[in-house]
């Protein structure tokens, strides 16, 4: 199993639907297994977690991510790395 992990900075616009809106769409993507997206206290920071069954499908889905998020968007992805998953539960 491999795991997009992204860490983002969030406008004051970010809100937590948009969360739940990208997870929707991610849900149809092949090899989809979970997603967890969360914000700092203060909603200026966020991390994200999305796992998927193979790294293939992992490193597509953040090539995806990468290119859909438009400039003007209230978050900015700063930064969203593929890695294998050692453990689970």
């Amino acid at each position: 199993m491999y795991a997009i992990v992204g860490v983002s900075k969030l406008g004051p616009e970010a809100k937590p639907e948009m969360a739940q809106g990208i997870l929707a769409n991610l849900r149809s993507a092949p090899g989809f297994v979970s997603g967890t997206f969360t914000r700092s206290p203060d909603g200026k920071n966020g991390r994200s977690m999305v796992l998927f069954e193979t790294e293939e499908a992992a490193e597509t889905a953040a090539a995806n991510a990468r290119a859909s998020i438009p400039d003007d968007a209230p978050v900015e992805i700063t930064s969203i790395e593929v890695y294998e998953v050692v453990a689970h539960a």
